[in-house]
């Protein structure tokens, strides 16, 4: 049985009900002491516009000399939320792209941090351009840690 409270690590990454009318980008985490690491997105799109989601990597909790993740990265997704169960995504291997439509939308990705640069520790997870103030997003990290009781990896930048 997976203990949630204590053996995983739940990050706000975005503020529920954040709109989409700029590109949106999650807090930036440290993914030092990490197995893994998940973005958990739920979107409610009223204006029918493409998505497209990456992650991107940086050097520093600001995400100074950040770039996109180029591999190490696997998508799943649930289009209008009307099933229980999510389908793998075709994908690149660095981001996913949502076609237009309306209705909800639920997407997780996983990063594997081994594939980083030991230089750029820190990510954040984005919706690149559904600029849209209509759609609203919100966005949980989950981290896996290498070692219990390990907090060194939480956000400092905060969305909320």
């Amino acid at each position: 049985m997976i203990d949630i409270a204590n053996e995983l690590k739940i990050i706000q990454g975005l503020k529920p009900g954040s709109t989409c009318n700029t590109a949106s980008t999650g807090d930036w985490v440290n993914t030092e002491n990490l197995h893994a690491l998940y973005a958990i997105v739920d979107i409610a799109r009223n204006v029918s516009v493409a998505a497209t989601f990456n992650w991107y990597r940086g050097t520093n909790a600001s995400g100074g000399g950040s770039a996109a993740v180029t591999t190490g990265c696997h998508f799943w997704k649930n289009l209008g939320c009307l099933f229980d169960r999510l389908t793998a995504a075709t994908s690149s291997a660095s981001s996913h792209t949502v076609s237009a439509t309306t209705g909800r939308i639920q997407l997780v990705s996983r990063l594997d941090p081994a594939a980083l640069p030991s230089s750029n520790p820190w990510v954040a997870f984005a919706n690149a351009n559904q600029a849209q103030a209509l759609n609203f997003i919100n966005m949980v990290y989950v981290g896996i840690p290498r070692y219990s009781n390990v907090d060194a990896f939480l956000a400092t930048t905060s969305s909320t």
